[in-house]
């Protein structure tokens, strides 16, 4: 999260710039964040990390954070047709304003709720090689999805940019 919390500043710039001469360029950068960096993060917890935390946890106590991640992804899928409109007086405008700001709110939001409940249920229930591991496979899952987004060879060791 590290990494990705810094960045997601590109939803709220894009929000401030919607409207302005800067709107497509930073739609755009919003976009490349949210399909190259979000999705596959999602991705890879959702195949690596989660089923570890539901092993530790038990019963399903992932089901939540599934539930954001369906409904982060609802609302990425829900930009793109409020960008299109070009009609200023139909709405659109505001409407991806408050899209692109709730969506970096609820991506903020869960992102804090992952740290406060599941990095420390791992710092307690997993050794230092575990969790060095499971970070290993979910930045490892995450590299490939990314470089399957993108369309560029994925090299061993590489971290994506």
């Amino acid at each position: 999260h590290r990494a990705l919390l810094p960045e997601l500043g590109a939803l709220r710039v894009a929000a401030d710039a919607v409207g302005s001469p800067a709107a497509a360029e930073q739609l755009d950068r919003a976009r490349r964040l949210l399909d190259r960096h979000l999705l596959p993060h999602m991705a890879a917890e959702e195949a690596t990390l989660y089923p570890t935390i539901n092993r530790l946890a038990g019963n399903d106590a992932t089901a939540t954070m599934r539930s954001d991640h369906d409904e982060i992804r609802k609302r990425i899928g829900a930009l793109d047709p409020l960008r299109g409109s070009d009609d200023p007086d139909s709405g659109a405008e505001g409407e991806l304003r408050a899209a692109l700001y709730g969506l970096d709110a609820i991506i903020r939001l869960h992102l804090a709720k992952e740290e406060e409940l599941y990095y420390p249920l791992l710092d307690t229930q997993l050794s230092g090689e575990e969790s060095a591991k499971l970070v290993a496979e979910v930045h490892e899952v995450e590299r490939d999805l990314y470089h399957q987004t993108t369309g560029t060879p994925a090299v061993e060791g590489q971290e994506r940019p």
